[in-house]
C-alpha cells in the first residue's frame, strides 16, 4: 500500500503562494510549496517520520516552517493528536496516536511525563508500525528531548536511524532533574544524530554528556521571503508602538520590560507597548502595569493567532524580547522566532544576553542587547532608540540581510534533508 499522497500545487492559487504571511495563513511556504510539488509530480524521496506530542502547539511555527520546508524527503507527521490545523495546514500524512484530550487529561499527561512514567502503553503501535511502513520511512526524526526517550522503544523495533532535536527547556529546566539525565544518557547513547539550534544549546547538550560527535547545528528558519519588509522611520507627532509576543512564563522576562518601560515612560508618552500573549503570569504582569502607572501605555492583547502576530510586526516599530533564566532554571535554550520574524521584517530589536539571542541577532547592528533582569540598562537601549530613531531604518536592513543569509527555510531545509539523506543511505 502506498502513502496517501500529498495535495497538488495546482490547489494552491498563485497569489496564495506569494501572498505575505500574514495575510495567507492557510497557504503553505513557497519551500512546502516545492516539496508538495515534487512528490505530486511523481519524484520518490525516503519518508522522515517527525514525532511530536502536538502538531502544532501555537507557538511552534518553527516547525511548521521546517515541515513545510522539505523538498527533497516525504514528511509523516506522528503525535498524540493534529491541532491548529488553520494556523498551521500541512499536505503531508498524519497520524494522531490518541484523539483529542480534555483540558484535565492533558495536564494529567504533562504531570506524568515530568514525573517520568513510561507512556509507550498507550500507543497504537500496530498501528504506528504499519505507518512507517507504507510511508517507506527510512529516518525518525523527534522533536523535543522527551519525545526522543518516548520512542526509543520505536526506534528499536524499526531498527531505523534516529535524529532528535533539542529547542530549550529539555536541556534546561528538565535536564535537572537527576532522573531525565539518565533517561537522556540512554538517547544520546541510542540516536545518530542531536541537534541544536545555536552553539550555546550545543555547549548545554556536551555538558549533559552528548558525545560531540553526534552534534549538529541545525539553527531554526522562517520562509523570509513571504515576510513583508519595510524601514522602520520615526513620524513626526505619531506614536512609537514596541511589540512584544510571547507565552507569559518567567522566562520571557515581560517582567523586566514593564519595569524599563516606567523608566523611560516619564520623557516619551508617545511610547505605547503591545503587550501579546498569555499565560501564567498573566495577573501578576496586569498587576504589574497599574502597579507601575503604564494603564495608559500598554495594551493588553492576549493570545493571538500567528497571522495576527505578522500583523502586529507590520505596524510596530521596536520589537522586544528580554529573555531571562527561571527561577526552575528553564531558558529559551536556543532563541525565539519571534526575533527572526521581527528582524525579516525590518523592525530593531531589544533583547537580552541570555542563551542563543545573541547567535540569531546583529548585536549593534539589527538588535541592542542587554544583561538579563537589568531594567536599568534595558532601559537605557530603549532610551537610544527613542534617540535616534535615523538608527531604525539601517539596524532593520541589518536584519533582514541576516535571517536571509542564516535563518531562511530553504537553506536550513536543505541542510537538515542532506542529514536525512546521508543517514538513510547508511542505514540501507
Amino acid at each position: 500500500m502506498r502513502p496517501p499522497r500529498a495535495r497538488s500545487d495546482a490547489q494552491v492559487s498563485v497569489e496564495a503562494r506569494d501572498a505575505p504571511i500574514g495575510r495567507a495563513v492557510r497557504s503553505e511556504s513557497r519551500a512546502g510549496e516545492a516539496g508538495c510539488e515534487a512528490t505530486a509530480s511523481g519524484a520518490r524521496g525516503p519518508g522522515i517520520a517527525h514525532f511530536r506530542r502536538a502538531w502544532f502547539s501555537p507557538t511552534e511555527s518553527f516547525l511548521h516552517h521546517l515541515v513545510t520546508g522539505c523538498r527533497r524527503t516525504r514528511p509523516l507527521l506522528v503525535g498524540y493528536e493534529r491541532s491548529c490545523e488553520e494556523t498551521y495546514p500541512v499536505a503531508c500524512p498524519t497520524l494522531a496516536l490518541y484523539p483529542r484530550r480534555s483540558r484535565a487529561a492533558r495536564w494529567l499527561g504533562v504531570q506524568t511525563r515530568w514525573l517520568g512514567c513510561d507512556l509507550h502503553g498507550g500507543w497504537d503501535t500496530t498501528r504506528l508500525e504499519r505507518a512507517l511502513r507504507e510511508h517507506e520511512t527510512r529516518v525518525l526524526h523527534a522533536h523535543f528531548g522527551p519525545t526522543g526517550h518516548e520512542i526509543l522503544p520505536v526506534q528499536r523495533r524499526a531498527g531505523l536511524p534516529l535524529v532528535v532535536s533539542f529547542y530549550g527547556y529539555d536541556v534546561s529546566a528538565l535536564a535537572r532533574d537527576p532522573r531525565w539525565r539518565a533517561r537522556y544518557a540512554e538517547l544520546f547513547a541510542r540516536a545518530d544524530r542531536v541537534l541544536a539550534e545555536g552553539p550555546c544549546l550545543r555547549e548545554g547538550l556536551a555538558a549533559l554528556g552528548c558525545p560531540r560527535g553526534k552534534i549538529a547545528l541545525q539553527p531554526i528558519a522562517i520562509p523570509v521571503a513571504r515576510y513583508p519588509f519595510r524601514e522602520r522611520r520615526r513620524q513626526e507627532g505619531g506614536a512609537v508602538r514596541m511589540l512584544f509576543c510571547a507565552r507569559l512564563t518567567e522566562k520571557k522576562g515581560a517582567r523586566t520590560l514593564l519595569e524599563a518601560l516606567a523608566r523611560v515612560r516619564a520623557d516619551h508618552p508617545e511610547l505605547r507597548l503591545r503587550l501579546a500573549g498569555d499565560g501564567p503570569e498573566r495577573a501578576e504582569l496586569l498587576a504589574a502595569v497599574d502597579r507601575l502607572g503604564l494603564a495608559d501605555a500598554v495594551d493588553v492583547l492576549g493570545a493571538i493567532p500567528h497571522s495576527e502576530f505578522v500583523k502586529e510586526l507590520e505596524a510596530a516599530d521596536l520589537f522586544a524580547q528580554p529573555s531571562v533564566t527561571a527561577s526552575n532554571g528553564d531558558t529559551e535554550g536556543g532563541a525565539p522566532t519571534t526575533l527572526l520574524e521581527a528582524q525579516a521584517c525590518g523592525v530593531p530589536i531589544l533583547a537580552t544576553y541570555h542563551a542563543d539571542i545573541p547567535h540569531v541577532v546583529v548585536e549593534g547592528e539589527s538588535a541592542l542587547l542587554a544583561p538579563e533582569r537589568d531594567a536599568e540598562a534595558l532601559a537605557a537601549n530603549l532610551e537610544r532608540l527613542l534617540a535616534r530613531p535615523e538608527r531604525w531604518p539601517a539596524m532593520g536592513r541589518a536584519g533582514r540581510a541576516h535571517v536571509e543569509a542564516r535563518h531562511d527555510t530553504r537553506t536550513q531545509a536543505d541542510r537538515l534533508e542532506d542529514l536525512y539523506l546521508e543517514l538513510a543511505a547508511a542505514a540501507a
